[in-house]
């Protein structure tokens, strides 16, 4: 329990060093200005944090921390892809600054190459993939959203029934 607090404080202190730093504005202020997708964005971010500072979690809270105020502005977000997408990201580029890294090359009697070549690589495939799951549901989620959000009056343009009466 006490390893979990932990964990989250450091997440919490590199998020308000990031944000105190006016990183955070800078990455927003990036964000809006590319016009990324706010989920590409979580995952980016997370991958990043992940690589620079070896942990899954400090990834997930910092980039949570991050981009939950670009996102608090933008319309149609929705907010369990973002969970998933900074999830998928923070998972990737498992390398030399990642403890599970050293857990897998000791437990598997692994050179630190083969460890690269086999951990960080499956590590990778295994964000990209749910990545990539995380981007074909917001496709749906989308074109659900659009079509419960059809007026009246487009309803009633796509009715058929009208034309039962045609003989």
């Amino acid at each position: 329990m006490g390893y979990t607090f932990h964990t989250l404080e450091e997440g919490e202190f590199v998020r308000g060093i990031l944000t105190a730093s006016g990183v955070g504005d800078a990455i927003a202020g990036f964000a809006q200005g590319a016009h990324l997708s706010p989920t590409v964005l979580a995952f980016v971010i997370a991958g990043l944090i992940r690589a620079a500072v070896g942990s899954a979690t400090v990834a997930m809270t910092t980039a949570a921390g991050i981009v939950a105020p670009i996102v608090a502005t933008m319309p149609n977000v929705s907010p369990e892809l973002l969970v998933l997408a900074t999830g998928a990201g923070s998972v990737m580029l498992s390398h030399v600054n990642d403890s599970g890294f050293w857990l897998i090359k000791e437990f598997f009697n692994m050179s630190v190459a083969q460890t690269l070549k086999t951990w960080t690589v499956m590590e990778t495939i295994l964000s990209f993939a749910a990545f990539a799951m995380v981007l074909i549901l917001d496709i749906f989620l989308l074109d659900i959203k659009y079509i419960q959000n059809i007026s009246n009056n487009e309803k009633k343009r796509l009715d058929f029934s009208r034309f039962d009466s045609i003989e």
